[in-house]
Parts: structure tokens; C-alpha cells; sequence
């Protein structure tokens, strides 16, 4: 992404001016390196060229170059994606109306649909970053030794005062986790934790009723319905194929039942299963009844006598 003032024909010329890079630049230092050894058949790359970006389409941009090619091989972590929200913070400290404007960016940056959704999703994360600099910079620091999870900071995040944070995270840093987890739980059983109302309180600023969030909740209404009508439609259709397959088990278990040394009363023209010389039994038709039975079978319109015990009904 290049600033506002330069002019795009003067990029042919080397340094004219300076490029942030929004995402790919391990590949593109994969690309230089290579380069530099004499092991790049070109160097010319294709790259995507944006001028005067505003801040939040150049963050999902980055976002999302990181989502689609890095996620699968090394996720972003939990600590990651709340460097990126604080860096879109207008101000260490925010009233209602700049939090709200704040989520909507969140929203655009990390495609989610609303600001409740957002909330239902990201609610850990929103909190972390909505931390004081100076604990959150101790955060940075136990995350630079060792990567930390969402879960293992979800207990922190219930206590309500900045100094127990500061405690907590000082015995992380020189103590270890089975201290800091000790100290957290300390922290709690005496009181320290959120109350509902303060909880409720800072998660309203998600959920008010805005416009984007009622057609947010309406899509999602709609397609809780048309999910309603397809599941009772499959079920409808299993309930008929049920019944079908109870039919075909019947006949199954009557045909089983057969005694084939039982002697049938057989006539001209019914149609019968016959055994033929592989002692499989097929579909046929009793043509002429003498001593043996003539049948003609169905399938290749071959002849055979066969005796009562080898003919078996449909």
C-alpha cells in the first residue's frame, strides 16, 4: 500500500517511494533471498498495489491474506488477534459511542456479520483488548516466552481490578503457570470477579438494537426456517423409506421362512422362482406340469425341468 501523495507512474523508478506491506511478506523475503542466490528464473512478482487505503480495509486485507494462507499450517493466535483489534483502537479510553464505532471496524476486519455475533464469538478477545497498555504490555511479554492460549487466560479475565491483573500477571512472569493459576483462583474466591451487571453492561454496547444487527437477526430468523423445512422434508422422506425397507424385511423373512420340502399346488402360467444348475433359484414361468415342472426362465428365455422342491414363489 503506497501513501496518497505519490504518484503511481514514478513506481517504475527504484525508491520512489515507500511500500507497506498489508500481507505476504514471508513470501515475499522467501522471494528476495532467493533472488539475491541467483535462484529466480524472473524477478518480477505480481503483487496487488493499493493507494491511500483507509485503515480498516487495509487491516482485512492483511486479516484475511493471513486467514486464507497461513491459518491452516499456523493459526493466528489469541494474542495475535487482540494486537489487532488494539491497534484499531481510536483511544486508550473509550466512551459507549466510540466502543460501538470500534466493534463495527472488528466487524469489517474480521467478516463477521454483526457487532452481537461478534460478541458471541470473539468475547474474550474483546475484553483482553480492551485492557490498560501497561498490562497488556506483561501479557506480550509472557507471550513472547511461551504462546498463550484464550482458555488459559479465560479465569484472568473474570477478575474486576487492574492491580489483581498486574499481581497475577507479575507472579506469571516470575513464578510460572501453576502459581499464577493458584493466585487467579485466590483472586477469585475473595471476591475480586465481574459482577453480572458490569458484564451486561459492557457486552449491551454488542447487542443494541442497531439496523445492522435486526437485519443480522432477521437473516438468521430466515434461515432457521428454511432449516425447519428441510429437516421436516428429511424426515418425511425417511419415515417413507422406513416403511419400504419394513415391507422389503417382511418379504424377506417370509421368503426365509419357506419350507422348500413343503409341496405346493402349482399351475400353468404362474410365475415361480426356479432353481438352475448353479442352485440359484430365478424367475420363471411354469409352461407345462407332468411328472417334473416345464419352466421357461424369464431373464434369457432358457427351458429346464425341475422338480417341486426346486421351485420356490416370487
Amino acid at each position: 500500500m503506497t501513501c496518497c501523495n505519490v504518484v503511481l507512474e514514478n513506481l517504475v523508478q527504484p525508491g520512489a517511494a515507500e511500500i507497506e506491506v498489508l500481507g505476504g511478506n514471508h513470501t515475499r523475503l522467501a522471494l528476495q533471498s532467493l533472488f539475491d542466490k541467483g535462484l529466480l528464473t524472473s524477478p518480477i512478482v505480481k503483487v496487488n498495489l493499493y493507494k491511500a487505503l483507509p485503515r480498516t480495509d487495509a487491516l482485512a486485507i492483511g486479516m484475511q491474506h493471513n486467514v486464507i494462507l497461513e491459518e491452516k499450517k499456523k493459526p493466528l493466535s489469541f494474542v495475535d488477534k487482540v494486537k489487532l483489534m488494539r491497534e484499531c483502537r481510536p483511544t486508550e479510553m473509550m466512551n459507549v459511542t466510540k466502543i460501538s464505532s470500534w466493534k463495527d471496524m472488528l466487524c469489517i476486519i474480521f467478516r463477521v456479520e454483526c457487532k452481537r455475533k461478534l460478541q458471541q464469538r470473539m468475547p474474550h478477545h474483546l475484553q483482553m483488548a480492551q485492557l490498560p497498555e501497561e498490562i497488556f504490555e506483561k501479557v506480550l511479554k509472557v507471550n513472547s516466552k511461551k504462546q498463550v492460549s484464550e482458555k488459559f487466560f479465560r479465569p484472568m479475565l473474570r477478575m474486576n481490578s487492574n492491580d489483581a491483573y498486574h499481581e497475577c500477571l507479575d507472579d506469571l512472569l516470575v513464578n510460572g503457570q501453576s502459581s499464577f493459576k493458584k493466585k487467579v483462583a485466590d483472586f477469585i474466591e475473595q471476591g475480586f470477579v465481574r459482577s453480572r451487571k458490569e458484564s451486561t453492561t459492557q457486552s449491551a454496547v454488542m447487542t443494541e438494537c442497531s439496523d445492522g444487527d435486526s437485519a443480522c437477526d432477521e437473516k438468521e430468523n430466515i434461515e432457521t426456517e428454511e432449516l425447519k423445512k428441510m429437516i421436516t422434508s428429511l424426515q418425511e422422506e425417511r419415515n417413507k423409506l422406513q416403511k419400504k425397507l419394513d415391507l422389503l424385511q417382511d418379504y424377506k423373512r417370509k421368503r426365509d421362512s419357506e419350507d422348500p420340502t413343503e409341496p405346493k399346488q402349482w399351475t400353468v402360467g404362474d410365475s415361480v422362482r426356479a432353481k438352475w444348475r448353479d442352485d440359484e433359484f430365478y424367475e420363471a414361468k411354469i409352461q407345462k406340469i407332468e411328472t417334473v415342472y416345464h419352466v421357461l426362465f424369464t431373464d434369457d428365455n432358457k427351458k429346464r425341468k425341475v422338480q417341486g422342491e426346486e421351485l420356490k414363489h416370487l
